[in-house]
């Protein structure tokens, strides 16, 4: 019996033993397990849409060109006799910058002044012979048909004569075409001959650029293009030329769309001060209207260009994604369009908002 007891005893204690084990490791594993967070929302920070004046704008990107910009050409054919000019020279307008061998054609000039003294004395004969034989016929000592023959004569003695004079025109005009002369006044910035080479008529000899005027040409939307007026100052900025500022004026319009791109060509003007280059990179800001009552708020509350633009609208904690049509822009606000005054949107749209997303809201810049 007493052995029976003590059996008894230890089983009861190892069963003791048991339990203890089990609930410590129950109890490890409870305070193991992960416990359940309670996710912070997202603080986002709000504007108020605003009614305010916003002046419209374009800008332009293109390369500056010369305002004028002609090549010089060869008028006769022959051999390059002198080059009067090089290439960073200023020349005048009429400046002679090359002459071209010229010997035959000026033995030429003088032959047609030869031709045209003697049918200067042609004519001078003729014309005194008619008028003796006028007097001859009035005293009846010929017929009328000696006179007329004399009469005829006299006339092909004056076309002689005119016919010899264009001749000699013609004649002075290759002498001087082989001299090559500026059209304009500017700068040499190329050239294609050398002195001995042979040369047609239409042979470019020299490129002359007049960089005193500059313009830049560029093409605008139909919107835009009603929004500027000819004549509207214009702001230019040259990468090569950080922080300085340029004035253009918008010289021409085109009032015809390019039937494939659908824009108007537009050309600015600029008056150069000797900074600025031809085939400079180049950006102009255009001033157009002021809308008066636009709809506006930062630019950086929009998210999306074109048809995916859209602002995030905060209602209590909760955003609506809302479409907007973007207008004008400046500075760092823009027109929109499918908000009303007064909206509280997000202050600046990301790609970690949502529609339907939760978040803590505080007051944003002015």
């Amino acid at each position: 019996m007493k052995i029976k007891a003590s059996r008894l005893i230890l089983l009861g204690l190892l069963l003791v033993a048991l339990g203890f084990v089990i609930f410590r490791v129950v109890t490890s594993i409870r305070n193991s397990a992960p416990k359940p967070t309670v996710r912070a929302l997202p603080t986002v920070q709000v504007v108020q849409v605003t009614t305010r004046p916003i002046k419209t704008e374009a800008l332009i990107t293109g390369a500056i060109r010369p305002k004028y910009d002609v090549d010089v050409l060869a008028r006769v054919p022959g051999r390059v006799e002198k080059l009067l000019v090089d290439v960073g020279q200023t020349v005048q307008a009429g400046q002679s910058m090359a002459e071209i061998e010229h010997l035959e054609i000026k033995l030429q000039k003088e032959q047609a002044e030869a031709q045209l003294e003697a049918a200067k004395v042609g004519e001078e004969a003729a014309k005194l012979d008619y008028e003796r034989t006028v007097k001859l016929f009035k005293a009846d000592a010929v017929s009328k048909a000696v006179l007329d023959g004399v009469n005829v004569k006299l006339k092909a003695a004056v076309a002689q004569t005119a016919v010899a004079k264009a001749s000699l025109d013609v004649a002075k005009k290759r002498v001087n075409d082989a001299r090559v002369l500026s059209p304009i006044g500017g700068l040499v910035t190329k050239k294609f001959a050398d002195v001995g080479r042979e040369v047609a008529p239409g042979a470019p000899l020299f490129t002359v650029q007049d960089t005193t005027t500059l313009k830049l040409d560029s093409s605008v939307d139909a919107q835009t293009y009603f929004a500027l007026k000819k004549g509207a100052d214009v702001e230019i900025t040259v990468d090569a030329l950080k922080g300085e500022v340029f004035s253009g004026t918008l010289s021409t319009m085109s009032p015809a769309l390019d039937p494939t791109s659908r824009r108007s060509a537009i050309e600015i003007t600029i008056k150069n001060n000797g900074s600025l280059l031809p085939n400079m990179f180049a950006k102009a800001r255009l001033q157009s209207k002021v809308i008066s009552d636009a709809t506006v708020l930062p630019a950086r509350a929009v998210s999306g260009e074109g048809d995916n633009a859209a602002v995030f609208v905060v209602e209590g904690k909760k955003l609506t994604r809302v479409s907007v049509k973007v207008g004008a822009k400046e500075g760092d606000f823009v027109q929109v369009d499918g908000v009303p005054a007064g909206t509280s949107v997000v202050a600046e749209a990301g790609a970690n908002l949502a529609d339907g997303m939760e978040v803590n809201v505080e007051e944003g810049p002015k």
